[in-house]
């Protein structure tokens, strides 16, 4: 039995134990086709710390696993913006669709009530803003969220494209091409008291929980360290080697 104990901090705290990695199932994968330079350039998300990315419309034919995360509390709001310039406006195709889904489930579907978590429909470039809400049901870990855009079927200046509604795996495929862009990102929930118990290999015990002044942490395995920190990312205590 490992055994921590603290005193003397205020809180509510996010407390991280690391134990060896998890391993993770892996979301859809599909080609991604940027025919005329259109793709995100820019997209940001308040979450702690907040994602903050600015990247080419040409990187990875379209299709990037950013290997970015931001941890985000169930219940609370995140605001959000994403721009996409178009740079070679060569066909008559100008007017997006654009997605942001969250696997809440951990199942790697992001098919599910509740994993559309965002949309915009039928908008020229240029930069949109928006937010959503982590449910309270969201299970606490690491989520998958896929931020996406693609050529809408007709364009606000009067062309037929043909693309089909967008889909979080591109299925069925469109039949033209998916002309657009995917981002993968990692979302770490965590409940609404701040203190996760659910995602580690065997049973721990935090208590008080919530904490006020003290907060002891026991577990049947071997704590390699431990990590609290306050909502918005200031860390009060970090121990190795424990």
């Amino acid at each position: 039995m490992n055994t921590i104990s603290f005193r003397r901090f205020i809180l509510t705290t996010m407390c991280a134990l690391t134990y060896a990695p998890a391993i993770f199932a892996q979301v859809c994968t599909f080609t991604a086709q940027e025919c005329c330079g259109e793709g995100i350039t820019h997209f940001q998300l308040n979450g702690t710390p907040a994602i903050n990315r600015t990247s080419t419309v040409t990187e990875n034919g379209g299709f990037t696993n950013t290997g970015l995360s931001t941890t985000v509390v169930a219940g609370m709001t995140y605001a959000y913006s994403v721009t996409f310039p178009v740079e070679n406006n060569v066909v008559n195709c100008n007017t997006y669709n654009f997605r942001i889904y969250v696997d809440y489930n951990h199942n790697d579907l992001l098919t599910d009530p509740g994993e559309l978590v965002d949309s915009l429909d039928n908008v020229p470039n240029g930069t949109y803003f928006g937010s959503f809400t982590i449910p309270v049901s969201a299970l606490s870990g690491d989520a998958y969220m896929r931020v996406m855009m693609k050529m809408a079927a007709s364009s606000l200046s009067g062309g037929l494209c043909g693309h089909t509604p967008v889909t979080p795996c591109n299925s069925p495929a469109d039949p033209v091409g998916f002309h657009g862009e995917v981002e993968n990102y990692t979302l770490k929930i965590i409940p609404a008291t701040g203190l996760s118990e659910s995602q580690w290999h065997s049973p721990i015990l935090i208590s008080p929980n919530p904490a006020s002044d003290r907060l002891k942490v026991e577990s049947a395995e071997w704590i390699y360290s431990i990590t609290l920190t306050d909502l918005s990312g200031h860390r009060f205590v970090h121990k190795d080697g424990l």
